[in-house]
């Protein structure tokens, strides 16, 4: 999206390899008088957020880290780590619960919109 920036890239331990996204922000969530569907002389950008979600949900995904650590259910992985699990942080679907709540939440706020 606009000013937004993900990574991807696979990161090997001997002979295994994982798939790792970092994916920014996909939250519908914007400053007072903003609106994902425009107006007031700006563009509607929701096939633009419609199709970053797509794109997430579509990468290959083994470990996902986000800019909001709760949304990727971050502190508890840590603990799960922290007491010994060694593939805490692997999720294969990881990106694509991501995209779907991201889904959800950006047409809930266009519903709002209208």
């Amino acid at each position: 999206t606009p000013g937004g920036t993900s990574w991807t890239w696979r990161s090997c331990e001997g002979e295994r390899c994982l798939a790792i996204v970092y994916a920014d922000s996909l939250t519908a969530i914007a400053a007072d008088g903003f609106r994902f569907t425009g107006g007031a002389g700006r563009p509607d950008i929701t096939p633009i957020v419609r199709a970053t979600i797509a794109r997430i949900e579509g990468l290959p995904c083994d470990i996902i880290v986000s800019t909001h650590p709760g949304a990727t259910s971050l502190s508890q992985r840590l603990k799960h780590h922290e007491s010994g699990g060694a593939d805490a942080f692997v999720n294969p679907d990881g990106c694509r619960t991501y995209a779907a709540t991201a889904r959800i939440n950006l047409e809930r706020r266009i519903a709002q919109e209208r």
